[in-house]
């Protein structure tokens, strides 16, 4: 059975200074004999409101007029896609859009026959997101062979950002109020604090094959904020 050990003195400080440097060394705070500086997190969810979706074309012709002319085709059908589901067309921009040609080369190492390559993808904004399955389900019976990103965010996050820093702060202060207490000394008055960032979750990945079920999950989206304060600090008693 082990006893219980008491610190005082000399070990007592190392004890103490050796606390100190692990919060340190995790990069949660800094201290020095005027203060202490602390950065805090906080994190709110919401549910998503809005969707984009990158979807469209990609043709394959040894003939540059033809790729063109079937992207083309397809990109038409896809544009009465958006409109019969209630899309405006100020909500589709193309965002990526490229021709090429491509030599292909065969696993003996020589070449085949050289194509043209003729991509047109297209951001769309849906603000209703219970239609973003419909929509990729009959974009693909349009022709679309390219789904290549859906992202599902908020079109406004004002409320969920201040949250999350009102959140960030409180974490920010427990922390400094923590070490000020292992350090032996009081925690005096903020004499700076930086606003470092707000986070909305990355776009989702998503896959040609699984979007055809148009059963997508919307889950919810983090907003995260950090803020670094700094505060004075004195010694106890004076």
């Amino acid at each position: 059975m082990l006893g219980e050990v008491t610190l005082q003195g000399d070990d007592m400080k190392k004890f103490l200074l050796v606390t100190l440097l692990s919060f340190f060394a995790l990069g949660w705070a800094q201290m020095d004999s005027t203060g202490i500086t602390v950065t805090g997190t906080g994190t709110t969810y919401g549910e998503p409101d809005l969707a984009i979706v990158d979807l469209g074309v990609d043709s394959v012709d040894p003939d540059v007029v033809v790729a063109s002319t079937k992207t083309d085709e397809v990109v038409a059908k896809l544009l009465e896609t958006f409109t019969s589901l209630g899309i405006d067309r100020k909500d589709v921009r193309t965002s990526y859009y490229n021709v090429y040609r491509e030599t292909p080369y065969t696993p003996e190492g020589t070449t085949g026959e050289a194509v043209y390559r003729v991509q047109n993808i297209m951001s769309v904004t849906v603000l209703d997101i219970s239609k973003v399955g419909q929509l990729v389900s009959e974009s693909i019976t349009a022709g679309a062979n390219a789904v290549n990103n859906i992202q599902y965010t908020l079109s406004n996050s004002t409320e969920l950002e201040g949250e999350a820093r009102n959140l960030a702060m409180k974490n920010a202060t427990s922390k400094a109020q923590e070490l000020a207490e292992l350090a032996n000394v009081e925690l005096g008055d903020i004499v700076m604090i930086t606003d470092s960032s707000y986070s909305v979750p990355v776009p989702l990945p998503y896959a040609r094959e699984a979007a055809s079920s148009a059963s997508l999950a919307t889950g919810q989206l983090g907003v995260t904020a950090t803020i670094t304060v700094r505060f004075e600090i004195t010694q106890r008693g004076q």
